[in-house]
This record gives C-alpha cells, sequence and structure tokens, in this order.
C-alpha cells in the first residue's frame, strides 16, 4: 500500500456515495428504516406489552372455591379490601367438587382454583396448620399477574390467625420476628427507563450497522459486476488498494449513518412520549451527550470491521441474488452476540472486552446504565479496531484477486 494518493480515494468516495443514493433500496435500508420503522417497531412491541399488562390488571380475577370444610373462612378474606383500602375486582366459582374445579381451570374458565380442606376449622382450633391447595395452569400469562395477589391475600389472613393465637397467650408479633425489614429501592424511574434502554438499545443498534451497509456493499461489488461497471473504474488510474479504500468508506459511511440516524430517532420518540403507557418512565431518561459520543466512537471500529466483511463477501458474489445469499451469515453471526446486552445480569469483564460485537453490546448497555468503566471501554475500541484493520487487510487482499474480481 505505498503511495496511496488520498485524493483519489476521495474522488472514488464521492462517486460511490452518490451511486449509493440514486439506490432506492439503501435510501430505505440506510435512513427509512433507522428512522422510523425499527424504532416503532421495537418501541410498540414494548408499548403494546404494556397495555396488555395493565389491561390484564384491571380484568377482574376469576377464582375457583371448593370449601370442603363449609366455614366460610377464606372468602370474605377475598372480598375485604387491602391494606390501600381498595378492593380487589373478584369474581367467585363454587363447587364441592375437586374435579370439576380442575376441569375449570383447564378449560381457563377460571385463573386459579382454592380448594379447602374438610379438616380446616378442626386445625384451626387445635392452633396446628391447615394446608390450602392452590390449582392453577402455569402456562397461561395470567397466571403470573394474579397468584402474586392471591398469594398476599393468604398470607394476610394466616397472618390474621396467627396474631389471634398469640394475643389468646397474651404474646404480641415482635415475639415471633424479632427483626423486621423494610426495604428501600433507590431505583428512580430514570434509573430503570435507562436500564430497559440499555438492554435494547444496543441490540438495535449492531442490527441496523450490519443492515445499513449491506445493500451499499451489494451494489457496489455484486451490483457493478452485473451493470459492467466494475472494469471501468478498475482501469482507471487509481490503484487497487486506492479502490478499495474509496468502496469502503462509503460502506463504512452508510453504516454510522444508519446507527446515528436510529440512536437519534430512538431518543426522538421517547421524548415527545409517542407511547403515552411508557412515558412516565421513558421521559424522564436523560442521556447526556457525551454518552451519545462515547457510543458514535465505538461504531467507527465496529462499522469499519462490518463494512470490510460485507465488501469482501460480496465481491466474491457473480450477481446481487448471489451477493443476498452472502449477508445471512454475517447477520446471524451478529445477532446472537449482539443478544448479550439483553441478558440481566451479565458484564462487561477483560474477556468480553475483547470478543466482536459483544464487547460492543456490553460497553453500549455500560454507558447508557451510567456504569462506565474506562477501561472496558478502551479496551472495547481497541480490540474492535484492530479487528477492523485485520478484516480490512483481508479485503484488500481479496481485491488484488482477478479471479475474484472476474468471477463468471
Amino acid at each position: 500500500m505505498k503511495n496511496l494518493q488520498f485524493r483519489n480515494i476521495l474522488l472514488i468516495l464521492h462517486k460511490e456515495v452518490i451511486d449509493m443514493l440514486r439506490d432506492k433500496r439503501t435510501i430505505i435500508g440506510m435512513i427509512v428504516v433507522p428512522i422510523v420503522v425499527m424504532p416503532l417497531l421495537s418501541l410498540g412491541i414494548m408499548g403494546l406489552m404494556m397495555a396488555e399488562m395493565k389491561k390484564l390488571e384491571e380484568k377482574p380475577i376469576i377464582l375457583g372455591l371448593c370449601d370442603n370444610s363449609r366455614t366460610n373462612l377464606v372468602k370474605p378474606a377475598f372480598e375485604d379490601p387491602d391494606q390501600n383500602g381498595n378492593s380487589l375486582n373478584i369474581k367467585f366459582f363454587e363447587t364441592q367438587d375437586e374435579e370439576v374445579l380442575r376441569q375449570k381451570v383447564i378449560s381457563k374458565e377460571i385463573m386459579i382454583g382454592i380448594i379447602i380442606p374438610e379438616n380446616l376449622e378442626n386445625n384451626l382450633q387445635t392452633n396446628t396448620s391447615a394446608e390450602l391447595i392452590l390449582v392453577y395452569d402455569k402456562s397461561r400469562p395470567q397466571t403470573d399477574a394474579v397468584m402474586p395477589k392471591v398469594l398476599n391475600i393468604i398470607r394476610n389472613l394466616g397472618n390474621s390467625i396467627r396474631d389471634e393465637r398469640l394475643k389468646g397467650i397474651g404474646l404480641t408479633e415482635e415475639f415471633i420476628h424479632p427483626i423486621k425489614i423494610k426495604y428501600e429501592d433507590l431505583a428512580t424511574p430514570k434509573k430503570m427507563g435507562a436500564f430497559i434502554i440499555g438492554m435494547i438499545l444496543p441490540y438495535m443498534l449492531l442490527i441496523l450497522s450490519v443492515a445499513g451497509a449491506s445493500n451499499p456493499a451489494m451494489d457496489l461489488t455484486a451490483g457493478e459486476k452485473e451493470r459492467g461497471t466494475l472494469e471501468t473504474i478498475l482501469v482507471s488510474p487509481a490503484s487497487i488498494e486506492e479502490i478499495t479504500f474509496g468502496k469502503f468508506f462509503t460502506i463504512q459511511l452508510a453504516s454510522i449513518i444508519s446507527t446515528l440516524l436510529i440512536l437519534l430517532s430512538y431518543f426522538i420518540f421517547l421524548k415527545i412520549g409517542l407511547f403515552a403507557s411508557m412515558a412516565d418512565i421513558y421521559l424522564k431518561i436523560n442521556i447526556p451527550f457525551t454518552a451519545l459520543i462515547l457510543i458514535l466512537l465505538l461504531f467507527i471500529p465496529v462499522s469499519g470491521m462490518f463494512s470490510a466483511l460485507l465488501l469482501t463477501l460480496s465481491i466474491f458474489a457473480k450477481s446481487l441474488k448471489e451477493a443476498q445469499s452472502y449477508m445471512a451469515p454475517i447477520m446471524v453471526l451478529t445477532i446472537f452476540p449482539a443478544m448479550i446486552s439483553l441478558l440481566p445480569g451479565i458484564e462487561s469483564s477483560v474477556i468480553l472486552s475483547i470478543i466482536p460485537v459483544v464487547n460492543v453490546s456490553l460497553s453500549i448497555k455500560m454507558i447508557i446504565t451510567e456504569d462506565f468503566n474506562l477501561m472496558m471501554y478502551l479496551l472495547t475500541f481497541l480490540s474492535s479496531t484492530l479487528y477492523a484493520i485485520i478484516c480490512l487487510l483481508i479485503t484488500i487482499n481479496i481485491f488484488k484477486r482477478e479471479s475474484v474480481l472476474f468471477r463468471i
């Protein structure tokens, strides 16, 4: 790579950018998808999920009771207001047949069934324990929402019976619970919002970084082969290295633009409160300008690595259709490492900071959640830069092979 003429590289870059902007598929993939489609898709799905959860909480709880004791002790506990004075919206289905109760749960006519033993009253009078059987279907999503409420009511009923027993022997609750625990959660709405965004955004940014570079990479290589224009640029005064650099920087530019646009569109959508159900959390998110700069800096080497890989694979293709089939492995190899940001409990480490894609995903999450570690960030940046340089050198070497450039 001796005597590189940067003027030639800039001329090729200028020419390729103009050609790229004429391609509708590139414009859609690089601009429309990051600005509109992906934020609406990801945030919209989250909005629907939260709306469904809220709707589920407002629906009446349908409980089944099989009171074999006939004491009518349990049912009033569900009808009484909670500690905040709010009465739960509960409807009851009562039967004396346990199998009927189980069938009602299976057929989804009731959410949870409660079987009360025949010896309930006798056990309580003799100061022993009584066992209630909760019948439910774990595969139903409503179960996870309803079960904590049911357990809380039963627990309160048990506590009231226990207090009566203690009172009868002159003791108080403090006698059997000498230590009490008070929970103090320091996670603010802003911090919770940043935690959620920190899981989703790295994944979306990495996927869009690849997607934004895919169409330009295919069009500037396999597309030119189909149109017969690749030979024209090869016979120009520019060297093969200069041509490779020009195409590489064009693809990298498309990748960075996609990343920048999706980053901006995400926070614009959140700031204007597009999804009212999430506004109370997300409107409190305040990502500093320095954090945005740190994220964009990471994508300079990462987009370079993706651009070089995509350029290398695309030049092997004889047609756009063949090039498209080569893009799938790169997308798959990006998706799974990028998903590490969605996994709770995984934090950046020295080893993870040198694994491609994984390191960037965790670093972005680290920045957004305000858990920044300079050493891990620098290690991620330097390792990603090294991978980008290696991929670019391989690309230049491939471009020097006429058997690849003129595959028929």
